[in-house]
């Protein structure tokens, strides 16, 4: 594949991603439920409970980490997933989908494959409804996941519950002895809160990131109830949908690096995950951190373009 995107030659080395591998559930409502659509806010996704609600309803690859290497192999860069999935026709599916998108899987078969229905608003956002089934029973640890790691990363959902959260622990400590990039984003405002201000700030602490990612509302209920979990000598970059994203940069005031224009946006899901792979690739071939946010911005702007022709 080729890096169609970054105006960068990527350096050798694999970008690793740990975390969930599941099978996306995607329903888009066709129109508003009868009789309903003056109770429904901005954005809201409104059933006719007790009865039918007509909707699109899709199933394609999903969860966080396996998004970040799918968008990381459209932009040339080697990606490696690891991660857990069922020993069932859902979880090699999946893991087919990865190889056909350029992705060496590193992945262990057992349990139960996970869903997530994604709920897909009027305005592009989305709403998940998660079962993540066997992708948290990954346990221990194979060098052979980390063969020549450059940047390794991490959603938050990785970080949430054993034994997953203690794997991907050790894998960063192992990737952070090679001199890799290690990454976190904070992934879900409800999964912070359940977590809580002092266990954030201990994991956060324990992982030592290089950078950290974090949507508009990711970053405010940070600022509000976990002031300070960023280390001080690493990257903040707030991903802020069709505005400009603001990076931060230990020693300097805060920049914003303008989105791209984009039309209407009928699924916004990975949107994310595209943005820190572009990030990662860019940073990776020799950018700054605001050269990278840019970056950033072409990818998710791409993986927009793909759902808008795929959805």
């Amino acid at each position: 594949m080729s890096a169609r995107f970054l105006p960068f030659r990527y350096r050798s080395g694999v970008l690793v991603a740990v975390g969930d591998l599941v099978v996306d559930v995607v329903v888009r409502l066709q129109e508003p439920p009868a009789g309903r659509s003056d109770r429904a806010g901005a954005g809201s996704v409104v059933v006719n409970l007790g009865s039918d609600t007509p909707a699109t309803v899709t199933h394609r690859q999903g969860g966080s980490a396996a998004n970040v290497c799918v968008a990381a192999a459209r932009l040339g860069m080697a990606a490696r997933f690891v991660g857990q999935v069922g020993d069932d026709p859902n979880g090699r599916w999946l893991v087919d989908s990865l190889r056909a998108a350029g992705v060496d899987p590193a992945v262990r078969a057992a349990g139960r494959t996970g869903s997530v229905v994604v709920l897909c608003h009027a305005d592009g956002e989305r709403s998940m409804i998660t079962d993540r089934g066997a992708s948290t029973d990954l346990a221990g640890v194979e060098p052979a996941w980390l063969k020549g790691v450059r940047a390794l990363h991490l959603p938050l959902y990785t970080l949430a519950a054993d034994p997953l959260r203690s794997t991907a622990l050790e894998l960063a400590d192992a990737a952070r002895s090679t001199g890799a990039l290690v990454s976190l984003d904070l992934s879900s405002t409800a999964l912070l809160a359940a977590l809580g201000p002092a266990a954030l700030n201990g994991l956060v602490a324990r992982l030592a990131p290089h950078v950290v990612f974090a949507n508009r509302d990711e970053a405010a209920w940070v600022a509000a109830a976990a002031a300070g979990i960023v280390p001080p000598t690493a990257v903040g970059v707030e991903k802020r949908g069709p505005e400009a994203a603001l990076v931060a940069v230990p020693g300097r005031p805060p920049v914003a690096v303008p989105a791209l224009p984009i039309g209407p946006v009928a699924d916004s899901t990975g949107a994310g995950d595209a943005f820190a792979a572009g990030w990662l690739a860019a940073s990776l071939a020799g950018a700054d951190p605001v050269e990278a946010t840019a970056g950033g911005h072409r990818a998710a702007v791409d993986r927009l373009a793909v759902l808008g022709s795929s959805g």
